[in-house]
Parts: structure tokens; C-alpha cells; sequence
């Protein structure tokens, strides 16, 4: 199930984005503008982060 509400969030100022021209998301706050291939790379590295984030919580609680 898809949730209505999900807006993405820019990487640079965690403002929402919208659709822009060209299949690219533009920030309401800061004006950054990210193609697809950009915001991809930037989600997969923020999940990379968080999930080592959470790998070192779990050894941390062993």
C-alpha cells in the first residue's frame, strides 16, 4: 500500500520536493533540483547509512 502522504525530502535542507520539469524533483525550500539517476544515488547512500546505523546498534546491544 502507497502512502498518499510520502513527500520526498531534499538531501541539502530537508524541505519537501515537488515534480519539476523533466522528471526531476526541485525543493520548495532551498530551489536544489534532482534528476532521477541524482536522487536515487542520494537515497540509496542515505539507506547505506542508516542501515550501518543500525548494524552498529545491534552489535553495541549483544
Amino acid at each position: 500500500m502507497v502512502d498518499d502522504e510520502y513527500c520526498p525530502r531534499c538531501f541539502e535542507c530537508d524541505g519537501e520536493c515537488i515534480n519539476g520539469e523533466n522528471e526531476t524533483l526541485v525543493c520548495e525550500t532551498c530551489g536544489h533540483v534532482y534528476t532521477n539517476e541524482e536522487w536515487d544515488r542520494e537515497n540509496d547512500k542515505d539507506v547505506a547509512e542508516y542501515l550501518a546505523f543500525l548494524k552498529g546498534l545491534l552489535e553495541v546491544s549483544e
